[in-house]
């Protein structure tokens, strides 16, 4: 669900596969030989997958719903109350007006997810033994502020 469908890409567990992840990281799946798909879930023979957080409430439904039955899954949805109101209606990029795209990939480019995006190299993810990855160093170096120092390096993310 989520990022954690990169996670089964690396594992090697998405090859030939349909999978779900969220919005900004879905492209990277095709480095692991997985096919993106923008559903809030996917179900491809023994692999489900889900898109961003609020998608994890549908992904435990569908799942309960498979694994218990469809009148389980009904129950659970009722006793949830599960009847989403996006109070913006921007939570897809395309249900999002230009600006608020546009802002909110300018940050999401600054933060920790453009690690996601430089992983999928090869180089960084083999690194010669004793020697820190250029991820790593990547990683200890990044601040989506542009900040530097030890404040940087702990992920501290000031708007």
């Amino acid at each position: 669900m989520c990022n954690g469908s990169l996670l089964l890409g690396t594992a090697g567990l998405l090859r030939g596969y349909e999978s779900a992840s969220y919005w900004y990281t879905r492209d990277l799946l095709k480095n692991y030989g997985a096919v993106p798909k923008p559903d809030r879930v996917v179900i491809d023979r023994n692999r489900v997958s889900g898109g961003g957080v609020t998608a994890g409430v549908d992904f435990g439904l569908t799942l309960l719903g498979v694994l218990q039955g469809e009148e389980f899954g009904k129950f659970a949805e009722l006793s949830f109350e599960y009847a989403p109101e996006p109070p913006f209606g921007t939570g897809r990029p395309e249900l999002a007006d230009a600006a608020t795209l546009q802002r909110t990939t300018a940050v999401l480019e600054k933060s920790c997810l453009c690690i996601l995006r430089r992983s999928s190299r090869t180089s960084d993810r083999e690194p010669v033994r004793g020697q820190k990855s250029s991820l790593a160093q990547k990683r200890d170096s990044l601040d989506p502020c542009g900040r530097t120092g030890p404040s940087a390096r702990m992920g501290q993310v000031v708007p």
